[in-house]
């Protein structure tokens, strides 16, 4: 099938103004085209900002967080073979960071190369590999241990967890989202206030900011699996204690033997020290493989630091195309997005 020139001019677009990229201009792409994209993506981002009209069309509640509700939470209509629905993407400017979703102050850029424990090309979760749910760990009624088939299963099983203090005082519990045979799992820490809300990961800015992040190197949101190691929200947004983590993990652990990916991106340094199980500075863990039972792994900036940081994004994006790299070197599925950079 062809691709729609405007669509591809917006996917560049959006690239440009969350990374600053100095990409090429997508081939099929005309310089009179540009102008009109970006006169339209200037009124996109205005209109949102406002809280009102979007895309210069009425009927936008001026509710706080409406536009982004609207724009972010619903999805469209299936758009192609074997495609499943397809979410809205919005610009959201810098100033328009809420604690929606969460992400602990992150440590500023700096480079690191070297390999932490490779996998091999490829690798998957196997179920003996992970730490299963054992029966004096699950919920009441959940089931068998380890005999989940799907993750729809698993969700019905644990969605009523009690296992630690927070569970008590969450309004959802937050599984996670996306393609439940996804090459790329996207793990943060924990949800946040709209998250607990809505029951839904990385929703809000940060959530926005996240998909046209897996846009940029050619992924819709529902071509990867997107979740946090916790599935309640801590109180006041603070980071998980070791009870709490150990309480939950199992869950992660569940969740990727079904969904076996290729490549993990933790996203935020709470994140990346919690799986890789040390004390480490974003900037020690960035830029490196790792490995999370027997999965390669990347760590790189949560979407919310990002907001509260701009200058960050640069080495964010350096992270993304490696992360993008390194997909594709273990045989993942490609996208239905043309990345934003020469791969």
């Amino acid at each position: 099938m062809a691709r729609d020139p405007g669509k591809a001019l917006m996917e560049w677009l959006e690239a440009q103004a969350d990374f600053g990229l100095l990409a090429r201009l997508p081939d099929d792409v005309t310089r009179s085209q540009l102008e009109s994209a970006e006169k339209l993506l200037a009124l996109r981002r205005r209109n949102l900002s406002l809280g009102g009209l979007r895309d210069g069309k009425a009927g936008a509640s001026s509710k706080p967080g409406a536009a982004d509700s609207a724009d972010t939470t619903q999805r469209g209509r299936t758009t192609g073979p074997g495609k499943s629905e397809t979410r809205q993407q919005q610009g959201v400017e810098p100033g328009d960071v809420t604690r929606s979703s969460r992400g602990s102050v992150e440590d500023g850029p700096a480079s690191a190369t070297g390999t932490d424990r490779p996998a091999e090309r490829g690798a998957s979760v196997a179920r003996t590999a992970m730490l299963p749910l054992n029966a004096a760990d699950q919920p009441a009624g959940s089931g068998t241990a380890g005999a989940w088939e799907s993750l729809e299963e698993l969700r019905a099983g644990v969605c009523d967890c009690s296992r630690c203090e927070i569970a008590a005082r969450r309004t959802n519990f937050v599984f996670g989202r996306g393609d439940p045979q996804a090459d790329l799992v996207i793990v943060g820490e924990a949800p946040g206030a709209q998250e607990d809300l809505q029951g839904e990961p990385f929703v809000g800015p940060a959530g926005q900011l996240l998909d046209r992040m897996l846009a940029a190197i050619g992924f819709g949101w529902n071509e990867v699996y997107i979740c946090n190691i916790l599935k309640c929200r801590p109180t006041n947004n603070r980071d998980p204690n070791p009870q709490e983590v150990a309480s939950c993990e199992p869950y992660l652990h569940e969740q990727l033997a079904l969904i076996r990916p290729k490549l993990i991106l933790a996203v935020g340094r709470v994140a990346g020290k919690t799986l890789l199980r040390r004390e480490s500075a974003l900037k020690n863990m960035r830029g490196t493989r790792h490995d999370y039972w027997g999965v390669p792994m990347l760590v790189s900036y949560h979407p919310a630091a990002l907001l509260r940081n701009p200058h960050w994004k640069r080495p964010a994006w350096e992270d993304l195309q490696e992360t993008r790299r390194l997909y594709d070197r273990l045989g993942g599925r490609p996208g239905s997005l043309t990345p934003a950079f020469n791969q």
